[in-house]
C-alpha cells in the first residue's frame, strides 16, 4: 500500500516550510501501511536536511501492521523541509509507508507527537489515539503508570460540563497539571466544587506517575485564549 500526500509541494531548501494540503486523520490512517505508538530511543541524522534521518522507536501500541509491543524498529524520514524530526525521548504516533529500506514517514502522512523529551504531553493528540485504537490496542501501553494517569486526567476532563448560552457561561478553564499545558475550557456554573477534589487528586497521580524534567521547561503561562460559546459547547478562541 502507497502513502499518498494529495497535492504535496517540497520546497527548495530545508530552511523553508513545507506546504502540503493535510488529510484528516482518518484519511491518513487508512493510508499508512503501518501505525503505532512508540517511543524514541535514539534518533541519527538531519531529518530536514537532503539526506533525512532515521530514529529507533520502541513500539508501544499497535493499531496497523507488523510491528510489535516491545520491538525496536527503524523509522526513517527524507523528505527535506516535510521531514518528520524525530528526538530521543520523545513518544510519537507514526503513520509511515513501507518502502524497500523499511518504514518512511513524513509530516503530510500524519505522524504527530504525543510527548516531548521533557515529558509535556499533548492532550489532543492523545485524545486522537484513543478515538482511533482499539481497547485491546493500546492494552500494552496501558502498562505504564504515567499512560494510565493522565488518561484518567483526560477522563475527568471529558466529563465536565461544556454546555452554554452564551461566552460568560464558559468564564472558568481547567489547566492541566503543568501551565505549558493547554487550558480545557468548560460550564463553571456546574458542579465545579463538587468535583475539584477529584481534579486535584488525579492532578496529584498524574505528577507522581509522570515525573517532568522540571530542569528543561521554562516558566510558563497558561496559554492566551478567548471564552467562547459555539454551537452550544464552550471552546476557546486563540490571540
Amino acid at each position: 500500500m502507497r502513502l499518498i500526500a494529495p497535492l504535496l509541494i517540497l520546497l527548495a531548501g530545508p530552511a523553508l516550510a513545507c506546504k502540503f494540503i493535510p488529510q484528516t486523520l482518518e484519511e491518513n490512517i487508512r493510508n499508512a501501511d503501518s501505525v503505532f505508538v512508540g517511543a524514541v530511543e535514539r534518533a541519527e541524522g538531519d531529518f530536514r536536511g537532503v539526506k533525512g534521518g532515521t530514529a529507533w522507536l520502541r513500539v508501544l501500541a499497535v493499531h496497523k501492521g507488523r510491528e510489535r509491543p516491545g520491538e525496536v524498529v527503524p523509522v526513517s524520514s527524507r523528505m527535506g523541509s516535510c521531514g518528520t524530526e524525530f528526538a530521543k525521548g520523545e513518544q510519537w504516533l507514526v503513520l509511515a509507508a513501507i518502502r524497500e529500506s523499511g518504514l518512511e514517514t513524513h509530516m503530510p502522512a500524519g505522524t504527530m507527537q504525543l510527548t516531548d523529551d521533557r515529558g509535556l504531553y499533548h492532550r489532543a493528540n492523545w485524545e486522537a489515539v484513543r478515538a482511533n485504537f482499539r481497547p485491546k490496542e493500546l492494552g500494552a501501553a496501558m502498562s505504564d503508570p504515567c499512560l494510565r494517569a493522565r488518561f484518567a486526567l483526560m477522563d475527568f476532563f471529558d466529563r465536565l460540563p461544556r454546555s452554554c448560552a452564551k461566552d460568560a457561561d464558559c468564564a472558568l478553564q481547567y489547566i492541566d497539571t503543568h501551565a505549558c499545558y493547554e487550558p480545557v475550557i468548560v460550564d463553571r456554573s456546574r458542579a465545579w466544587e463538587r468535583r475539584k477534589s477529584e481534579l486535584l487528586k488525579l492532578q496529584q497521580a498524574e505528577r507522581n506517575a509522570c515525573p517532568l524534567a522540571a530542569a528543561r521547561i521554562p516558566a510558563c503561562s497558561p496559554n492566551g485564549f478567548a471564552l467562547a460559546c459555539s454551537k452550544g459547547r464552550c471552546d476557546r478562541k486563540r490571540f
